[in-house]
């Protein structure tokens, strides 16, 4: 503009000046009065105005030189109001001719409207408001919370206008984040803009509270995703797989100790979901792996081949993410007691007279399933199992506690009526816990006693010669399981029940 227009005000009379003289000091006022509603002041926007419809824009309202509001952002709460040219020296007779000067409260009515165009705004405008707030509004976050002025970017490429509310979080180029989360991060360019200014990094983030996104951030979209789906229950196999493949290749990188989840695990074991294998989903301390197991004659089963309502086990899929069960510490078992009982799983599910073998057997002597159990609880199994019938080679389903297994030590002397346990490699190890339920793997006294009942009750079939013979070497063995003094007794039980 011309320097004239600037100056024109120059000559207008400051009625303070003129205290030495009512008279004076009337007239000065009147032509002040006059000059209220006349077109002497030059816009920002390149035409005359009076000084009732001027604003002044305050020196703290500029940034880098730059006013922060134009005639269009105040139009909507002014509408009668345009700002003065910035040429206008900030002075006292620009307030005393009407001009109102542009304040805190001015600036929240303008931008805290919802009509207020943040979309129409640029990136470096937006930088700009953000370092007049940053310096300017020290008790007002509330406020800010609410305004969608935090430029974000959907998964499809869209921008969404979100407020801090909404908690949007700054982008990350080195944390990998997952799919099917609700995640919601800044525009990259209007985060560069914001990340190249100081003060506009520190309202976002101090004031703001924006974060960058964290491992943190991530687990508990995850687990906000995995809620949602046990509220609705919607096909969500892609997603639980998703997530696992992403904790698996993300958190176990390195070992289990410095894996970046290993801090949320308490919470991940109680929100993370598991697809099982038939299609549901659970949370870690409900399912099961889908355990193989030998049955001897090269003969193996899967868990998954049980038909059983009573458990839940892991979908196939999850069979080579090995890092991520152990994270979840994922038994390969059901658990083996229910309270102080046998779980309904081994008492009827997997129990031989179910399913026709004794592969229930061979599952009980893997020592994990009965680690976590108190040494009470195992005593109380133990006597439950006792009683529990399984098959014999004779194809018949006896009590265990009446059994015996066909060891080389007892081999020779089994004879037929003997309850012997239909298992294969009976000279394996694995099978000494079963004499936790009284089945004989040595010989003993209860062999040597169930020997002269057989033969008692054979009495006849046998020649005079063979019976003594087999009774005699019987019971010279039996007393060998007896003191001295109790012997006597045993030969008249012996001679009362054979002869």
């Amino acid at each position: 503009m011309e320097p004239l227009k600037s100056r024109l005000i120059e000559y207008i009379p400051v009625p303070s000046e003129f205290g030495h003289s009512e008279y004076c000091k009337r007239i000065v006022n009147r032509i002040i009065s006059g000059l209220k509603d006349m077109d002497i002041l030059w816009s920002r926007s390149g035409m005359w105005i009076s000084p009732s419809c001027a604003l002044i824009t305050p020196s703290e309202f500029f940034v880098d030189g730059t006013p922060l509001l134009d005639d269009d952002d105040i139009l909507r709460s002014h509408p009668s109001r345009k700002f003065i040219s910035s040429e206008y020296a900030e002075t006292s007779l620009l307030r005393i001719l009407g001009c109102m000067p542009l304040n805190l409260h001015s600036v929240r009515q303008i931008i805290q409207r919802r009509d207020f165009p943040w979309s129409e705004k640029s990136n470096q405008w937006l930088t700009k408001c953000f370092v007049y707030l940053s310096r300017s509004i020290d008790n007002d976050r509330d406020h800010l919370l609410q305004l969608r002025f935090l430029k974000s970017r959907k998964g499809d490429g869209s921008i969404e206008w979100l407020s801090r509310t909404d908690h949007v979080v700054f982008p990350s180029s080195t944390i990998k984040v997952p799919d099917y989360i609700d995640l919601t991060t800044l525009d990259p360019d209007f985060n560069a803009a914001i990340l190249r200014n100081h003060s506009a990094r520190y309202f976002v983030t101090a004031r703001l509270g924006i974060t960058e996104i964290s491992y943190g951030y991530i687990v508990t979209q995850i687990i906000n995703a995995h809620k949602e789906i046990a509220r609705r229950n919607p096909d969500c196999a892609q997603l639980l797989i998703n997530h696992a493949e992403y904790l698996s290749e993300v958190g176990f990188q390195t070992d289990l100790i410095t894996n970046p989840f290993q801090q949320f695990r308490t919470k991940l074991q109680c929100g993370f979901r598991f697809l099982d294998h038939k299609d549901g989903h659970n949370i870690a301390a409900n399912v099961v792996q889908d355990s193989e197991f030998d049955i001897g004659d090269g003969r193996k089963y899967r868990l998954s081949q049980i038909d059983s309502h009573r458990i839940s086990l892991l979908n196939s899929q999850y069979a080579f993410m090995t890092q991520l069960l152990l994270f979840f510490d994922i038994p390969r078992f059901p658990p083996l007691a229910t309270g102080d009982h046998l779980s309904p799983f081994y008492e009827f599910d997997v129990a031989p007279v179910t399913q026709g073998d004794n592969r229930l057997l061979h599952l009980l002597m893997d020592r994990e399933i009965w680690k976590p159990l108190s040494a009470s609880t195992k005593n109380k199994l133990y006597s439950e199992l006792r009683r529990l019938h399984a098959k014999c080679e004779n194809g018949t389903f006896q009590a265990l506690e009446s059994c015996y297994l066909r060891t080389s030590q007892v081999a020779s002397l089994l004879i037929p009526g003997m309850n012997v346990l239909d298992l294969a490699e009976p000279d394996h190890a694995k099978w000494e816990l079963l004499i936790n339920f009284g089945v004989t793997l040595l010989p003993d006294a209860k062999l040597y006693l169930e020997k002269l009942r057989q033969f008692k009750s054979s009495q006849g079939v046998l020649d005079v010669s063979t019976f003594k013979d087999e009774v005699t070497k019987s019971y010279s063995a039996l007393l060998k399981y007896y003191k001295v003094e109790d012997q006597k007794l045993i030969r008249f039980d012996v001679f009362f029940c054979c002869y």
